[in-house]
């Protein structure tokens, strides 16, 4: 929701002198993402009822928040962007949103957060391609016995 109102696609304030630092996406196929820890992971309900944090999560054409982030380049009001690769077809690849960012938003820094597990030699060059200029890779489990209790 944060997003949407800092990318004034939603009405509201963000409390004091906080904005937003990292907006999450999600696609509208929903979570397909089975982190451990999270009930999303065996709970699937449609897209719109799937919200991890417990508040709404509203859906947006990638365009149109590409668009936004591009409006708030232009107006010095963005800093850098991350994007999740929540889920990634072989249609789409992992770098259709990073394209649509820089292309709206030419100077804005991209990081593009990847899961290992899912992530290869050329998807990697493909996000690097498509402009992000960091990866972080998320971990989902950081103990032994979970490791060793949700083998792959």
């Amino acid at each position: 929701m944060a997003a949407a109102i800092e990318l004034g696609l939603k009405p509201g304030r963000i409390s004091g002198a906080a904005g937003l630092h990292q907006p999450a996406a999600k696609l509208s196929s929903g979570m397909l993402c089975n982190c451990t820890y999270c009930g999303l992971a065996r709970d699937v309900r449609s897209a719109e009822d799937n919200s991890f944090i417990r508040v709404g999560w509203p859906l947006y054409p990638t365009d149109l928040v590409a668009e936004k982030i591009g409006e708030l380049e232009r107006k010095k009001e963005v800093g850098r962007v991350c994007v999740a690769q929540v889920r990634i077809t072989v249609q789409t690849g992992p770098g259709r949103m990073i394209s649509r960012v820089r292309l709206e938003a030419p100077d804005v820094p991209i990081s593009a957060l990847v899961t290992a597990t899912l992530l290869n030699d050329e998807w990697l060059m493909q996000i690097k391609d498509a402009g992000a200029d960091i990866i972080g890779v998320g971990f989902g489990c950081g103990f032994r016995g979970t490791f060793l209790q949700y083998p792959r």
